[in-house]
């Protein structure tokens, strides 16, 4: 009995240890949890960072900013980051060269593209929204119409079944 305990207590342990820090709504990964915080989630945007990095720390408010966003409208996509400084194994993967650069992962390692996208938070939403989010939506009402063409540059309606 004391042994099946000890042993749910160190399976609890190991959960809740392989979550990564969440540092303003970023996950900080780390060389041994980068695979599989990437490979478990449908979209990670992950930001390779140097302390020192002038461009980095600019970013970081704004990419908190971000991150807090899309917590907020449900996405299901989230921010990580990984200081390549410390992080070599993670950083040469992925031959990162220049601070800060994003990688956009769509669920898994091996699946990814460069981040191009603006480096405010609103850009950075937009961007991950475009890719992540629905293709099309119902409009039910001319309300409804109104509100969407209100806030979009450009929309395309189809009328018909």
């Amino acid at each position: 009995m004391n042994k099946a305990i000890l042993l749910l207590v160190i399976l609890a342990i190991g959960a809740f240890a392989a979550e990564p820090e969440l540092e303003d709504g970023v996950y900080v990964l780390t060389d041994s949890n980068f695979d599989e915080f990437i490979n478990s989630r449908p979209f990670v945007l992950v930001e390779f960072y140097a302390p020192w990095c002038g461009h980095c720390k600019k970013l970081t408010p704004e990419y908190a900013s971000a991150a807090s966003v899309l917590a907020s409208q449900s996405a299901n996509v989230v921010l990580a980051k990984v200081d390549a400084t410390e992080q070599k194994e993670a950083a040469g993967k992925f031959e990162i060269q220049g601070f800060p650069t994003l990688k956009f992962f769509t669920g898994s390692v091996t699946s990814h593209v460069e981040y191009n996208g603006g480096r405010v938070s609103a850009e950075i939403v937009s961007w991950l929204t475009k890719r992540t989010g629905e293709v099309s939506q119902a409009i039910n009402s001319q309300d409804e119409l109104n509100a969407l063409t209100a806030k979009e540059n450009v929309v395309v309606v189809f009328f018909g079944e």
